[in-house]
């Protein structure tokens, strides 16, 4: 359906910009940081696939980036990866950007 099939269907619906994803310290029960504001797909799926690498490089101990994940990190990182591209085939390029410290959104 298209953005006039859609505006005709619903005309009560306003334009928007996107969504806000809010980070919780699970140890804190508090919202550390500023909302992210997600205008479309691609990047609500740089910021998840973002924080699924950040947390094995958590979890693994280590005090680096991701472009400096040994090869163990990053298998387990790709490992983790595997069932959102294979639901979204589009984004694989993007999960091979993240690991080169690429990202598009943020440093």
């Amino acid at each position: 359906m298209d953005l006039a099939a859609l505006r005709e269907k619903y005309p009560n619906v306003q334009d928007k910009i996107g969504y806000i994803l809010l980070k919780i310290s699970v140890s804190s029960r508090s919202i550390p940081l500023a909302p992210v504001i997600i205008e479309d797909g691609e990047m609500l799926c740089e910021e998840l696939l973002c924080e699924i690498a950040n947390d094995v490089l958590e979890y693994t101990g280590n005090d680096h980036d991701r472009k400096n994940a040994d090869p163990l990190e990053r298998a387990e990182i790709r490992r983790r990866y595997q069932t959102y591209i294979e639901q979204f085939p589009q984004y694989q390029q993007l999960t091979e950007d993240i690991l080169r410290g690429e990202d598009s959104m943020y440093p």
